[in-house]
């Protein structure tokens, strides 16, 4: 193994070496094993022997030179993609979160706190974007305090979802997440949960379902509903749900 002077210009066959850079460089060993004499070998050695601002201009004139060489002839594309990708970065931003590492707001539900990253609560809710985006107070603030609109466990499952792309959807929890989905603009947690209940209808949960969805104008659910609610009204005219109805829905009800 023979060493080279950090000024030296290594071109040649069969050689091998220990570089010295230049002080405030990093340390770096190059090996070298049957390098042929051409103009990029030298180029690629000169950019390892040079300081950090003259590597940067030489790496610029390198990319040149070689976008040169390239039109001259047929342009060869290949497009590269991992479909893995985007579920590896979430995985990875999920990580970061857990670790309360670069983020950069704090929400609070109820008793619990959640640190969370803007950039990606801006991604998938047009209720974020907006309160961070929007110029008022609340795009500063550290912090964004729900106190009791919103239960903690129904945020941490918008949360989930946010940093996962998934989440688990059941009788407990679908009408709460789609009340909170449409609050903070998941669309898609909402309409996933719509279509979860519209499944699980029955006469027994029709009326109340038929509020939910005017509330939250989920028109498949209502149109459902409504329908289920004509045809077993002699049951449900005798629950307590029916009693919540508002006074136009029953008038409605009634003169079917």
């Amino acid at each position: 193994m023979k060493t080279f002077d950090a000024s030296t210009r290594i071109i040649g066959n069969n050689q091998k070496g220990v570089v010295a850079l230049p002080p405030g460089a990093k340390a770096c060993i190059v090996a070298l094993s049957e390098v042929a004499c051409s103009r990029d070998t030298a180029d690629a050695i000169e950019l390892l022997l040079s300081p950090k601002e003259d590597s940067m201009k030489m790496s610029v004139c390198v990319h040149e030179n070689r976008k040169s060489r390239a039109s001259t002839g047929s342009m060869n594309i290949y497009l590269f993609h991992k479909s893995s990708y985007a579920d590896s970065v979430l995985m990875h931003l999920n990580s970061l979160r857990q670790q309360r590492l670069f983020t950069d707001v704090l929400l609070h539900a109820g008793s619990r706190s959640f640190p969370c990253h803007r950039a990606v609560l801006a991604a998938c809710s047009r209720y974020f974007e907006a309160m961070f985006s929007g110029g008022l107070r609340e795009s500063q603030a550290s912090e964004v305090d729900f106190r009791d609109s919103i239960h903690p466990e129904v945020l941490e499952l918008l949360l989930d979802y946010a940093y996962s792309s998934r989440v688990v959807i059941n009788e407990e929890n679908a009408e709460s997440l789609l009340e909170a989905g449409d609050m903070l603009e998941f669309q898609d947690i909402r309409d996933a949960c719509a279509e979860f209940l519209e499944r699980n209808l029955h006469p027994s949960n029709c009326l109340g379902m038929l509020l939910l969805s005017d509330a939250h104008q989920c028109t498949k659910l209502s149109e459902l509903s409504w329908g289920m609610c004509l045809s077993n009204f002699p049951a449900i005219c005798k629950t307590e749900d029916f009693l919540q109805l508002p006074k136009d829905m029953v008038v409605q009800l009634l003169s079917h």
